[in-house]
C-alpha cells in the first residue's frame, strides 16, 4: 500500500539534485529553441531583407 503523508504542502521543499535535473532538461530544450531563433533571424535578414531591428522586434 502507498503511503499518505499529511505534511503541509509550503513545507515540502526539492533537493538540490531533483532541482539541478529539471534545469539540465530545460537547458537542452532552450539550446535547441535558440539555435532555430538564431536560424530564423539569419534568414529574415539575410534571405528576405528585413532590417535587423525588424527581425529582433519578431523575438
Amino acid at each position: 500500500m502507498s503511503h499518505i503523508t499529511t505534511e503541509d504542502p509550503a513545507t515540502l521543499r526539492l533537493p538540490f539534485k531533483e532541482k539541478l535535473s529539471y534545469g539540465i532538461g530545460d537547458l537542452a530544450s532552450n539550446i535547441l529553441l535558440d539555435i532555430g531563433t538564431l536560424y530564423l533571424l539569419k534568414f529574415y535578414t539575410d534571405v528576405l531583407g528585413l532590417p535587423g531591428t525588424y527581425g529582433g522586434i519578431i523575438f
